[in-house]
Protein backbone atom coordinates (compact mmCIF):
# COMPACT_ATOMS: atom_id res chain seq x y z
CA UNK A 1 0.00 0.00 0.00
CA UNK A 2 1.09 3.68 -1.04
CA UNK A 3 1.95 5.64 1.95
CA UNK A 4 0.24 8.58 0.36
CA UNK A 5 -2.81 6.41 -0.15
CA UNK A 6 -5.69 8.37 1.39
CA UNK A 7 -3.73 8.54 4.36
CA UNK A 8 -4.21 5.10 5.54
CA UNK A 9 -2.28 2.77 7.32
CA UNK A 10 1.44 1.32 6.08
CA UNK A 11 3.95 -0.33 7.19
CA UNK A 12 7.41 1.11 6.58
CA UNK A 13 10.16 -0.99 5.05
CA UNK A 14 11.41 -2.01 8.39
CA UNK A 15 8.09 -3.34 9.97
CA UNK A 16 7.13 -0.20 11.58
CA UNK A 17 3.52 0.25 11.35
CA UNK A 18 2.49 3.50 10.26
CA UNK A 19 -0.77 4.95 11.65
CA UNK A 20 -1.23 8.80 10.03
CA UNK A 21 -2.86 11.66 12.16
CA UNK A 22 -4.13 12.53 9.20
CA UNK A 23 -5.63 9.48 8.69
CA UNK A 24 -9.42 10.71 8.91
CA UNK A 25 -10.89 7.06 8.62
CA UNK A 26 -11.32 6.02 12.78
CA UNK A 27 -11.88 2.48 11.90
CA UNK A 28 -7.87 2.81 11.75
CA UNK A 29 -7.97 4.51 14.97
CA UNK A 30 -7.31 1.55 17.42
CA UNK A 31 -7.31 3.62 20.43
CA UNK A 32 -10.39 4.85 19.51
CA UNK A 33 -14.06 3.10 20.83
CA UNK A 34 -14.85 2.83 16.44
CA UNK A 35 -11.34 1.81 15.91
CA UNK A 36 -10.95 -1.59 14.43
CA UNK A 37 -8.39 -3.82 16.70
CA UNK A 38 -4.71 -3.96 15.60
CA UNK A 39 -4.74 -7.55 14.72
CA UNK A 40 -7.74 -5.91 12.55
CA UNK A 41 -5.92 -3.21 10.95
CA UNK A 42 -2.93 -5.46 10.47
CA UNK A 43 -5.34 -8.20 8.04
CA UNK A 44 -6.53 -5.40 6.32
CA UNK A 45 -3.30 -4.01 4.88
CA UNK A 46 -2.06 -7.24 4.63
CA UNK A 47 0.89 -7.30 6.77
CA UNK A 48 3.34 -10.56 6.28
CA UNK A 49 2.83 -12.75 9.42
CA UNK A 50 6.05 -12.21 11.13
CA UNK A 51 5.09 -8.18 10.99
CA UNK A 52 1.59 -9.77 12.66
CA UNK A 53 3.13 -11.89 15.21
CA UNK A 54 5.40 -8.85 15.97
CA UNK A 55 2.09 -6.36 16.60
CA UNK A 56 -0.23 -8.78 17.56
CA UNK A 57 -1.05 -12.14 19.46
CA UNK A 58 -3.24 -14.76 18.81
CA UNK A 59 -5.12 -15.71 15.24
CA UNK A 60 -4.98 -14.10 12.29
CA UNK A 61 -8.85 -12.32 11.85
CA UNK A 62 -8.55 -12.64 7.91
CA UNK A 63 -7.67 -16.49 8.42
CA UNK A 64 -9.60 -19.30 9.32
CA UNK A 65 -8.19 -21.87 11.61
Amino acid sequence: MDANDNNRPYLLDDGTLIIPFSCADHRFKYWKQEGMTLAEILAEINAPEELFARYSSGPRPDQKG
